[in-house]
């Protein structure tokens, strides 16, 4: 086999491993929650989820994506990218704080304000994500995409359960929620030597290639929910 298959081979074995991971991390959370929490917690959640999800649709931009597509990337274009993600997060989180109280009333449950809110770090925390781990993707270096994945799913996992034992209310949710992305934003400047300046000079062409990942998300969005 080449080195590259290799690569490959080692890939497909790490992400099936972290799909085993998740899957045995989720059942033990989930049978712990359902012990500790009412469905009125979990209902409450999921429409805060829905809500951020939604704005994800025309927010989220990998840009990313275009270090690794870009073989020969400078030092520029990874700060540009990383700027741009901070940029649009700040964006996102002002978007989601704002639609706090529209949503609160749209499902009629004025819970929802204060979870938004507090959800509203959710996107500002994902934008300052250390954009020099788009090199292990970009070089095949799985297995330590694994341990941040692992990470992130650890950290979640091991501040949500305590807080469920605690307030036994949906506030251990939103607090798993926020320190998986914060564990996520930790071990990426951890696990990369990377360390991301301001920049935006390579943001026409780093838009270049990023606007078709957002037209591609508003579009798989609106094929998901249309009718045939």
């Amino acid at each position: 086999m080449t080195e590259h298959s290799n690569k490959l081979a080692a890939g497909a074995f790490w992400m099936i491993s972290f799909r085993i991971t998740e899957r045995l991390i989720g059942l033990i959370s989930t049978v712990i929650l359902a012990r500790l929490l009412t469905p009125s917690d979990f209902g409450l959640v999921a429409m805060a989820v829905t809500v951020i999800a939604f704005l994800e649709i025309f927010t989220m931009n990998d840009f990313g994506s275009a270090i690794i597509q870009n073989q020969n990337a400078t030092r520029e274009d990874y700060d540009t990218a990383w700027s741009m993600e901070v940029l649009l997060s700040i964006g996102a989180s002002a978007v989601l704080a704002a639609s706090a109280v529209p949503a609160s009333i749209y499902f009629d449950d004025t819970r929802l304000v204060s979870v938004l809110l507090v959800l509203a770090l959710y996107p500002l925390l994902d934008g300052f994500y250390n954009v020099g781990c788009v090199e292990f993707r970009k070089n095949l270096e799985f297995q330590k995409d694994f341990v941040f994945q692992v990470v992130r799913k650890l950290s979640g996992f091991f501040i949500c359960i305590p807080l469920a034992f605690i307030f036994r209310n949906h506030w251990a949710l939103v607090g798993g929620m926020l320190a998986g992305r914060a564990g996520s934003l930790a071990a990426s400047y951890v696990l990369h030597p990377f360390r991301p300046r301001w920049c935006l000079t390579a943001a026409t062409r780093i838009w270049r290639f990023a606007k078709w990942i957002m037209i591609n998300n508003a579009l798989t969005f609106l094929n998901s929910r249309g009718t045939y």
